[in-house]
């Protein structure tokens, strides 16, 4: 599915293009909420089935002030939903200011996780913090309510897309292949759910075209319309780059009609590409 400079999406080659309008999902309210923390905005995951809050070792070597303060011995050994044990660097305490209020917490560390900061039940009940989703808010005292990021708000400000494994495009054909979305910084976060354009590079490989494109991002995947106009057979290797990948944000994906709001509904069916389409 491909999207022209109006934001109109076109089904595949030589079908008539569909439309519909962006999945209400996409702007329901999830369980992040926009912290500071010393003195750094921050993306925070709320788990309220975890009995610790923790911070991940990459997290803590980004924040200058994180990096020199001593961590303390932990005698705590949690295990992950899937059963394996946590490699527990140690405890350390964070500030953290959630709208006009500062807290002081002590957050185990833990090497190799995806989310760089989990508040957790310890935190909730310390803090006497509530998640109304009715509002849509994190509660924390009598005075403080912080929103619930949507989805489009947890997604990275920059991403590049690149091939999920290796592509055979046949000769003269089109298809679409899935690719991952990579942040510029950090890991890619596997729950974020949202909705972004593809602007294409320069061909990053000789022959290969590749089309402005709208889709979703789930886990961490989404799909990209990519074209062989020559007369030989084109192999993309692994992690070939096809470009820019930009979240949209709340305010713009009215703009936007969206063919397929499921990834893994998409196939890489390969089709002629003798007719048009907009590329």
């Amino acid at each position: 599915m491909v999207a022209d400079a109006g934001g109109q999406v076109s089904a595949a080659i030589g079908d008539e293009a569909q439309h519909q309008v962006l999945p209400p999902s996409y702007k329901t309210p999830t369980r992040y909420v926009m912290t500071i923390i010393e003195n750094i905005a921050t993306k925070v995951y709320l788990d309220t089935g975890s009995d610790i809050s923790l911070i991940s070792e990459a997290f803590r070597m980004s924040v200058p002030s994180l990096r020199t303060r001593t961590m303390q011995r932990s005698l705590l050994y949690p295990r992950a939903v899937t059963g394996d044990y946590l490699d527990n660097l140690g405890t350390l305490p964070i500030t953290i200011r959630l709208g006009t209020e500062t807290f002081t917490h002590t957050v185990q560390v833990f090497r190799n996780i995806t989310q760089p900061v989990i508040l957790g039940w310890d935190f909730l009940l310390t803090h006497h913090a509530v998640v109304d989703l009715r509002e849509g808010s994190l509660k924390v005292g009598n005075r403080t309510s912080v929103p619930l990021l949507c989805a489009t708000e947890t997604a990275p400000l920059s991403c590049s897309a690149v091939t999920l494994g290796p592509v055979l495009i046949p000769a003269l054909s089109q298809m679409t292949v899935l690719a991952k979305v990579q942040p510029a910084v950090g890991v890619p976060d596997l729950e974020a759910d949202y909705i972004g354009v593809l602007e294409p590079d320069p061909p990053s490989y000789p022959g290969l075209l590749v089309a402005r494109t709208l889709a979703p991002v789930q886990a961490g995947l989404t799909y990209v319309r990519v074209m062989n106009p020559t007369t030989a057979v084109l192999q993309l290797p692994c992690d070939t780059r096809l470009g820019d990948f930009h979240p949209l944000g709340r305010d713009t994906d009215d703009d936007y009609c969206l063919v397929e709001p499921s990834v893994a509904t998409v196939t890489s069916t390969v089709e002629s590409s003798t007719h048009q389409s907009l590329w």
